[in-house]
C-alpha cells in the first residue's frame, strides 16, 4: 500500500494534543519526531519531577500518514480545519506542512524508538512492552507498568498522564473501586490495579482504544481487577464508586462532572487532567457547582491536573 506522509510543525507542548485529535480521522499512523531534543533534555523528561518546563518551547514534527486508497485531499482539509479550531484555545506553533511519499510499511513501528522507560515518582516504572528494563539509574521500582499505546492516547510520557498516575499513587490507599473515563491505553486503570484497588472499570468511546486497553490489562496480569467497556459513563456505572479519573479535555470534563457527581461516594475522589492552564478555572467552577472540593492542583508544561473530593 502506498502512503502520503505529512510532516506538521507543532509547538512541543501541543504535539500530544494534536496527535490525540488526529486519531479522529482515518489516518494510517502517527508519530512525534523530535530531532531538537538534547540528551540532557531527554534525561530531564524522565526524572521524578518531569522538569520539562525548562526545555525551550521549540517545535517538533508530528508525522502522520494517509493512504492513497482514501480521499486524502478531503481528509487533509478536515485535519487543517481541526487544527485551526484547536489553535483558538492553545498555541500550536507554525503548523507548517511538508509532504513525502512512502511505500515502507515499517513506519508503523518507527515511533517506538522515541518511547523509552521512565519513572513516575520513586516507585513506579513505566516501560514499553518491548523493553525489559527493571530500573532507571540506581532506582529500583516497586511497581512496573508495561504499556503498548498503539493507536490509543496514554503512553504515560505526556504531562497529563504523568500527573494522573502521580495523583493515584498519592491518594489511593487500597481497596477502592475506580472508574477511568476515556481510558485510552488503560494506563491509569492499570496503575490503580497495581496500587491496590479492588476493582476498576475502564470506559472509552473508541473501540480501538478499548482493544488496546484490554491487551495492556492482560499484559500486566490485572484482568481479574479491571474491566474494559466500550461506551459512556452513565450506561455502565450503577454502583457508587470511590474514585473517578478522567484524563480528557476540559470541555468534556465539564460535561461529565454532573454524572460523576452522581456515582462518586461521599468523600470520594475525582482526578481530572487534560486541562490547559487557560481552562483551569472553568473546570474548577464545574467541580464546585457539582459538590466537589478541590484538594490539589498539579501543573506541568502548560497542563493542569485537579484532585477533588465529593463533599
Amino acid at each position: 500500500m502506498d502512503y502520503k506522509v505529512y510532516d506538521l510543525s507543532v509547538a512541543r507542548q501541543g504535539a500530544d494534543l494534536v496527535c490525540a485529535n488526529l486519531y479522529d480521522f482515518p489516518i494510517q499512523g502517527v508519530e512525534i519526531v523530535d530531532p531538537f531534543i538534547t540528551d540532557e533534555e531527554k534525561a530531564a523528561m524522565f526524572v521524578d519531577d518531569m522538569a520539562i518546563d525548562n526545555i525551550e518551547n521549540s517545535e517538533v514534527t508530528v508525522r502522520f500518514y494517509l493512504s492513497y486508497e482514501d480521499d486524502i485531499e478531503t481528509i487533509f482539509g478536515e485535519i487543517m480545519l481541526m487544527l485551526k479550531n484547536l489553535s483558538q484555545s492553545m498555541t500550536l506553533g507554525s503548523l507548517e506542512v511538508t509532504t513525502d511519499e512512502s511505500k515502507d510499511e515499517d513506519w508503523a513501528h518507527n515511533w517506538k524508538k522515541f518511547y523509552e522507560p521512565f519513572m513516575i515518582g520513586h516507585r513506579i516504572l513505566v516501560r514499553p512492552v518491548w523493553e525489559e528494563t527493571t530500573s532507571i539509574g540506581d532506582i529500583i521500582p516497586e511497581i512496573i507498568i508495561d504499556i503498548d499505546p498503539g493507536m490509543a492516547f496514554g503512553s504515560g510520557t505526556h504531562e497529563t498522564t504523568f500527573m494522573c498516575v502521580s495523583a493515584l499513587d498519592k491518594y489511593l490507599t487500597g481497596g477502592e473501586v475506580l472508574v477511568d473515563v476515556g481510558c485510552g491505553s488503560g494506563i491509569l486503570g492499570i496503575a490503580g490495579a497495581k496500587l491496590g484497588i479492588d476493582k476498576g472499570i475502564l470506559i472509552d468511546l473508541d473501540q480501538s482504544a478499548c482493544a488496546i486497553a484490554r491487551e495492556n490489562v492482560a499484559t500486566n496480569q490485572v484482568s481479574d481487577k479491571l474491566e474494559v467497556v466500550h461506551g459512556n459513563l452513565v450506561d455502565y456505572i450503577e454502583e457508587k464508586v470511590d474514585v473517578v479519573v478522567a484524563n480528557i479535555f476540559a470541555e468534556v470534563i465539564v460535561g461529565v462532572t454532573p454524572d460523576v457527581s452522581e456515582i462518586v461516594k461521599k468523600d470520594g475522589l475525582f482526578i481530572t487532567s487534560g486541562i490547559i492552564v487557560e481552562k483551569e478555572d472553568m473546570v474548577k467552577e464545574a467541580l464546585s457547582a457539582n459538590g466537589f472540593q478541590v484538594l490539589e492542583v498539579l501543573k506541568k508544561g502548560g497542563w493542569v491536573a485537579i484532585v477533588s473530593r465529593k463533599s
